[in-house]
């Protein structure tokens, strides 16, 4: 025999819920708002300044999000997330010079290890660029396993481009369940 008592006191609720049966409990995302020319060729750069949290009119996110301490960004509680990395790019002069971004790991405090890899090449005066690179990141130390932003650039004359307004270069951080 089946009654309403049963039924409610069985039903599956968020707080008995496990692993992706919750939904989606945090998404966050961050950009960087300022340019960043790169100094020299063929050098790996960590993106380390102006990041800021997506402030924009309609921007909507769930839970804690993420913290970031000089481009280093550390999750707030363990799972699996979602880690997206969008960056635009420019090239001021003709050249055939590319820029390659990273998404770069750090697990239990060990060293950072690139997960992802993108790169988009300028072949034409005033040429804009884009890449998209992300990775399934399962999080089991908050403390120790973090990610940041690396780039390079064949060629001096290169930029991922910033705003304050819009994502141009940014993170998106979503975690889709438990670890």
């Amino acid at each position: 025999i089946v009654d309403t008592d049963m039924l409610a006191n069985n039903a599956v609720t968020v707080a008995k819920a496990s692993g992706s049966a919750k939904g989606i409990t945090m998404a966050d995302q961050w950009r960087i708002n300022t340019s960043y020319t790169f100094a020299a060729s063929g050098t790996t750069y960590d993106i380390t300044a102006n990041w800021e949290r997506n402030d924009s009119t309609g921007f909507g996110s769930i839970g804690t999000g993420m913290t970031e301490s000089s481009g280093i960004f550390t999750f707030p509680q363990t799972g699996i997330y979602w880690v997206r990395l969008f960056a635009t790019t420019y090239t001021a002069t003709g050249s055939t010079t590319a820029i390659t971004g990273y998404i770069s790991a750090q697990k239990n405090g060990g060293g950072f290890a690139v997960k992802a890899q993108g790169s988009e090449d300028g072949h034409t005066t005033n040429a804009y660029g884009a890449m998209s690179l992300d990775f399934i990141f399962d999080v089991e130390d908050v403390s120790g396993d973090k990610v940041k932003m690396q780039a390079q650039s064949t060629g001096a004359d290169r930029r991922i481009l910033a705003s304050s307004t819009m994502q141009r270069t940014g993170f998106t951080f979503i975690r889709l369940g438990d670890t």
